[in-house]
């Protein structure tokens, strides 16, 4: 208040100087030099002319500059005094940014002696320096005549200097493109489009901080990227599907809205004066957000339809017989997609089995095809898979590709893999085969037996294909004559790679079974020496099935049934038996309570171990006729065939009277040996005693 009070003493005092001096107090003449003329007060009337001398038209955020009032005097009054009116009024900027020139309110400054010598006054003119983020301002200074103040038409009332006040705060001064499409002038689906904001001063970046763009009319956000405490900051987007722009992008000016909002930079995070400290509480000073954008860039099209897609589902083969795929086989599929795409970490098709009462998703391995259009997935049907009416492909959950992913072959976006189920008709069986039917597939040639050297043929039909490996054999029981059954070898014959099994027996000469063989496994790997698997695994097949017994149109009569009387081996058959089967002894007599030992070896080296079973035949049909043996075999290595083994055999005592005819077989299977049969002769004399045979392997 009492600035203004001695402001406007002097202004009375001048007032009345100038009265008294000039009378009514004219205004100066004004003339053209330059900036527009201005008017001014001269204390020797009406015979000066004035200019307005403007040195600068821009200034930093806290800068004083000075402004000329130019007299050109009367020659003979060059050396009054003169003086003017100053003021300011406000463009862009208000009264926060400068230190207001209050003018005709206030009072004229008049000329220092010096100045008034020069016939030249300035007048200094502040601006403020303040923290607000608020862009290049502009204001005037103003010098107005006396007799203009009223009159807003006067032709000297827009005589100003126009000064625009540079915000010192960093802002950006320049947006352009710094990335290239990989082809031509258009990104592609996946491909990263950047672009850069360039300040005037470096910045730090805090945060989330993206910055907007318009693609094909559409608002996109670029995420920061790099140039943190630089003075240029680098934005990227990824071309996403469906993004379209086919004139170029282009970057929106940053504006303010109308609820005070300001758009360009966006985010949680923010862009901050590079360094600067904690300024009124604020971690950072915050820049200037608004900038001038770019128009569209002819050289950054941009069209993201071309979204890798499976479009076409294919097997490659099918089910071996078929119809059916079996445990162990393999299903492979082939997906094809629109582009070429890429698999990573080994992604899987899905495939679904509905056979057990519920959906089980089964996952089709990828193995091959990636940097292609067409992908292959290979799954092997398992133990325990059913598909009774054909199994389904289509991804119906995020299963889907189990931990892998398929992308485009050029970019990151991923491919579109989902499909509509697609019933393939194609059934799934994943139980090992088991057998269905056994059946004898020979007939006697007279009659309903079969007489020595004939052939027993026996089929085994399985529920699959199976194959054979080695050679595996069923199982003949033959009637002993006391009620049990003698095991014989019915060997492989052919079949392998179908669902029907055959296997043949020759008869012969120690078998007798009036009653009808029986067909049977009693013994888990039969008397074979290979194995039955699932056609192209290794699951082997269930061999088990129900006994067929005594089948009546199928007797056997390999030796004719004699009576004891008979019996009279040849008493100088005790020597070297030499047949592949090698034996000590072709007879052996003993009496009841006794024991006796031979040996066995091999003819010949086989090519593998070789097993030799033994099996014994009565002669004779008694009710007190000798008891099946168990059944026994040995082992023989290409390095021990030819070293005796001793079988040792002991007569047990029985309560008949009768003398006994017995016949060991002994048959070699293996490494070479296909069930080679040598035979024994054993006479036991009554002691009322009987026979046990049993085996000392450990000779």
């Amino acid at each position: 208040m009492e600035l203004i009070k001695t402001k406007a003493r002097m202004f009375a005092l001048m007032v009345t100087v100038l009265a008294a001096l000039m009378g009514a107090g004219l205004a100066g003449s004004v003339g053209l030099h330059g900036p527009p003329p201005v008017a001014a007060l001269d204390l020797n009337g009406s015979k000066s002319t004035f200019y307005l001398e403007c040195p600068t038209e821009t200034v930093l955020e806290g800068e004083s500059f000075e402004v000329y009032l130019i007299r050109e005097p009367d020659p003979a009054y060059k050396h009054t005094m003169f003086g003017a009116w100053w003021h300011t009024d406000a463009g862009y900027a208000d009264e926060s940014d400068y230190v207001a020139l209050p003018g005709e309110s206030e009072y004229i400054q008049w000329t220092t002696e010096a100045e008034r010598q020069a016939n030249r006054q300035a007048r200094t003119v502040h601006t403020i320096d303040d923290d607000k983020v608020e862009g290049d301002e502009h204001f005037w200074v103003r010098f107005t005549p006396t007799d203009s103040v009223a009159n807003p038409n006067h032709p000297s009332r827009d005589a100003k200097c126009s000064i625009s006040i540079r915000d010192d705060d960093p802002h950006v001064t320049k947006i352009e493109m710094v990335s290239l499409p990989a082809r031509g002038d258009t990104y592609g689906l996946g491909e990263t489009i950047e672009f850069a904001a360039t300040f005037n001063n470096p910045v730090d970046v805090e945060g989330y901080v993206v910055m907007g763009f318009w693609m094909g009319g559409q608002w996109r956000g670029g995420l920061y990227q790099r140039g943190s405490g630089t003075d240029t900051l680098v934005f990227a987007y990824t071309v996403q599907p469906e993004d379209l722009d086919d004139d170029g992008i282009k970057v929106h000016d940053g504006y303010i809205d109308q609820d005070g909002r300001r758009h360009g930079f966006g985010g949680s995070g923010d862009i901050y004066i590079h360094g600067m400290p904690q300024v009124q509480g604020v971690d950072g000073f915050p820049v200037n957000k608004l900038y001038k954008g770019i128009p569209d860039q002819p050289g950054h099209k941009v069209d993201g339809s071309q979204v890798p897609r499976a479009i076409e589902k294919s097997l490659v083969g099918s089910p071996v017989d078929g119809e059916t795929y079996r445990i162990g086989e393999e299903i492979v599929l082939e997906l094809t997609f629109s582009a070429p795409v890429r698999a990573l970490h080994t992604p899987h098709a899905s495939l679904w089995f509905d056979g057990t009462g519920e959906s089980q998703w089964r996952g089709a391995k990828y193995t091959a095809g990636s940097g292609t259009d067409i992908l292959r997935f290979v799954y092997e049907v398992q133990p325990g898979d059913l598909d009774n009416d054909g199994f389904l492909v289509g991804a119906k959950d995020a299963q889907g590709l189990g931990e892998g992913k398929i992308k485009a072959a050029d970019h990151e976006i991923d491919a579109i893999h989902t499909y509509n189920e697609w019933y393939l008709g194609y059934k799934v069986d994943g139980q090992p085969p088991t057998v269905t039917d056994v059946s004898v597939a020979s007939m006697p040639a007279e009659g309903d037996t079969y007489l020595l050297d004939e052939s027993i043929e026996i089929d085994v039909a399985f529920s699959s294909p199976v194959e054979v490996s080695g050679e595996p054999a069923i199982t003949l029981w033959i009637d002993t004559g006391d009620h049990s059954k003698s095991a014989h070898a019915a060997l492989y014959r052919s079949g392998s790679g179908t669902r029907t099994l055959r296997f043949g027996l020759k008869v012969p000469a120690t078998i007798n079974d009036a009653n009808g063989l029986t067909i049977g496994v009693r013994e888990p790997d039969g008397l074979g020496l290979g194995t039955i698997t699932a056609l192209g695994t290794n699951f082997k097949a269930d061999q088990s099935y129900p006994e067929q017994r005594d089948l009546s149109g199928h007797k056997v009569a390999g030796r004719l049934i004699v009576e004891k009387a008979e019996i009279a081996p040849d008493p100088t058959a005790n020597e070297l038996f030499t047949t592949d089967v090698v034996l000590s002894h072709a007879l052996l007599e003993m009496e009841e309570g006794e024991s006796a030992t031979y040996t066995v070896a091999l003819s010949s080296q086989p090519s593998d171990d070789v097993k030799v079973y033994i099996t014994r035949t009565p002669i004779d049909r008694g009710p007190h006729a000798p008891l099946a043996l168990p059944f026994l075999s040995m082992s023989f290595t290409p390095e021990n065939w030819n070293v005796p083994q001793e079988v040792t055999i002991v007569a047990e005592p029985d309560d008949d009277t009768d003398d006994h005819l017995i016949f060991l077989t002994h048959t070699a299977h293996g490494g070479g040996y296909h069930l080679e049969c040598t035979e024994m002769s054993v006479v036991i004399r009554d002691n009322n005693d009987s026979v046990r045979a049993s085996v000392d392997t450990a000779k």
